[in-house]
């Protein structure tokens, strides 16, 4: 992605003055990639929703879920697309709500397709798997509707399927998962994925030291 494309988003104060005190460490992590302000602010909204789901211990309330992370974002366009989410849940306009999330970030290209442009920013990207997740946790919805609506959007899909799936995990975890999604991957290879999938948790809710741990097991 570019500097402020949606690959950044796979304390600070964000809005009304809220103080989040990982925002400053989702900065740091991107300044190599993705420093620019949109996806530092992608991708600080992302890891707060990683992080109210994995810590959930009541079941989820879209609206309050929403509520929780709006105050993370900082910048306009980012604060826009949650509140369009929030204003839109339970409304017959929700399912055809991904098109308007979206900004075009540069010419389209070959890979444009689906319902939505290809090269997105990160705002954009992120509020379309959290769409997608929402879309998956409507009463008559299942988890893994969250994969499928992303990638059947088009445009960015392996960004967007990525969050989206990751968002699904935290709330749900991997009980889910079809076994046909996991044929055909080499030996090992769902063992290491759960273990950085559990490294990846921990650091969301702040275990550092199991998380370190985790990984470093992961890695062996």
């Amino acid at each position: 992605g570019g500097a402020g494309g949606s690959g950044g988003a796979g304390g600070n104060e964000g809005e009304d003055g809220q103080y989040d005190e990982g925002y400053d460490e989702v900065a740091l992590a991107l300044l190599g990639s993705h420093a620019h302000e949109e996806g530092i602010d992608g991708a600080a909204v992302f890891t707060k929703a990683l992080s109210v789901l994995a810590g959930a211990t009541t079941a989820l309330d879209p609206k309050s879920f929403l509520d929780e992370i709006i105050p993370t974002a900082r910048t306009t366009a980012m604060r826009e697309r949650l509140r369009r989410l929030r204003a839109h849940l339970g409304r017959h306009t929700f399912g055809a709500l991904p098109p308007t999330l979206c900004e075009q970030e540069e010419g389209a290209g070959p890979e444009l397709y689906g319902v939505v442009p290809f090269q997105i920013d990160a705002p954009s990207a992120v509020a379309c798997a959290l769409w997608a997740f929402l879309y998956a946790a409507r009463p008559d919805g299942r988890p893994e509707d969250a994969i499928v609506e992303a990638v059947a959007m088009g445009g960015d899909t392996d960004s967007v399927a990525m969050m989206a799936g990751a968002l699904t995990g935290a709330m749900w975890g991997d009980a889910w998962v079809p076994a046909g999604l996991l044929d055909g991957l080499e030996e090992g290879a769902v063992d290491r994925l759960k273990a950085s999938a559990r490294a990846i948790c921990d650091l969301a809710t702040c275990d550092f030291a199991t998380a370190v741990e985790t990984g470093a097991g992961a890695r062996r």
